[in-house]
C-alpha cells in the first residue's frame, strides 16, 4: 500500500470517527476500537454531559489503557452520571 493510500485510509477513518461521535453512534465507535480512543478521550471534555457520559462508557468498553488518566480526571466531572460512568469504565479497564 502506498503512503498516499495509507494517508487516505487514515483520513477516512479519522473523519468517520469524529462523524460517529457527532452522530452519537457509540456502539460503532466501540467496534472501531483502538483508533477511536483518542477522539473519545477528547469527548470527555465536551460541553454536553451526555457526550461525556457516553464517551466514558465507550472507553470502558474498548478497554484501552490510554484512557485511564483521562478517566481518572473525569471522576472530578461536575456531572454525577459522568463521574459514575468514568468509575465503571476504570473498573472495566483494570479488570475489577
Amino acid at each position: 500500500m502506498s503512503a498516499k493510500t495509507i494517508l487516505g485510509v487514515r483520513f477516512f477513518q479519522f473523519y468517520t470517527i469524529y462523524y460517529l461521535i457527532a452522530k452519537k453512534q457509540w456502539d460503532k465507535l466501540v467496534k472501531i476500537g483502538e483508533p477511536a480512543v483518542e477522539p473519545l478521550i477528547e469527548a470527555l471534555k465536551d460541553k454536553d454531559q451526555d457526550v461525556r457520559w457516553e464517551a466514558a462508557l465507550a472507553l470502558g468498553n474498548i478497554g484501552d489503557e490510554r484512557a485511564v488518566e483521562p478517566l481518572i480526571e473525569a471522576l472530578k466531572d461536575e456531572d454525577e452520571d459522568v463521574r459514575e460512568a468514568a468509575g465503571e469504565a476504570l473498573e472495566k479497564i483494570k479488570g475489577e
